[in-house]
């Protein structure tokens, strides 16, 4: 329901939203899948640049900024495989140093629930993919 709604939450999110543990609500989610039959969206990193940008206090033209750091990302298809919520937390990253707007990876990977290191791979690899220099 949740993803159905459009609101991006990962199984681990919502295990600790609804206080079940994890395995289990991942065995319920695919007997609901199964058995209803219902093809559910897979997340996608644009979903998630509000609500990161919003929990590390962006402005909200980092957004923007961020949304055209992904387009161009996937149409070099430089997201493939990768974990939506670092590519997000990256793309914000680019955007604000861009913009000089002051954030940093340890802040953008606690806004994304991810870890510092994923942040930084994501943003290398955009960066590469991209041709994008930030000076440091």
């Amino acid at each position: 329901a949740i993803r159905m709604a459009g609101f991006p939450r990962s199984l681990s999110e919502a295990s600790r939203i609804c206080r079940v543990k994890r395995k289990e609500l991942a065995r319920c989610y695919r007997l609901i899948v199964r058995e209803l039959a219902i093809s559910t969206p897979r997340p996608n990193a644009l979903s998630f640049l509000a609500r990161i940008a919003g929990e590390a206090d962006l402005p909200s033209g980092a957004v923007e900024a961020a949304a055209k750091i992904l387009r161009e990302a996937d149409m070099k298809r430089a997201s493939l495989g990768k974990d939506p919520r670092g590519l997000a937390a990256a793309a914000l990253y680019i955007a604000s140093k861009m913009h000089g707007w002051n954030i940093t990876q340890k802040e953008l990977a606690r806004a994304a629930n991810i870890t510092e290191v994923t942040v930084r791979n994501r943003y290398q690899e955009l960066c590469r993919a991209l041709k994008v220099e930030i000076p440091n």
